[in-house]
């Protein structure tokens, strides 16, 4: 247990430095893109007579 901006700092130091792989960044860019894409489509589909998403 630790007071919440104690703990983020510890953190924050304890992960000074660390990056993931170029690989795993680039399927986490790839994963939200194509999740953004589906959000999109979702969110506009012509659907009348049924609640928007607004």
């Amino acid at each position: 247990v630790a007071d919440a901006r104690a703990g983020l700092e510890m953190l924050t130091a304890a992960l000074q430095g660390y990056h993931v792989s170029e690989v795993y960044r680039a399927l986490a860019a790839g994963l939200k893109q194509a999740w953004d894409a589906e959000v999109d489509r979702l969110f506009h589909l012509n659907n009348p007579g049924r609640p928007a998403q607004s």
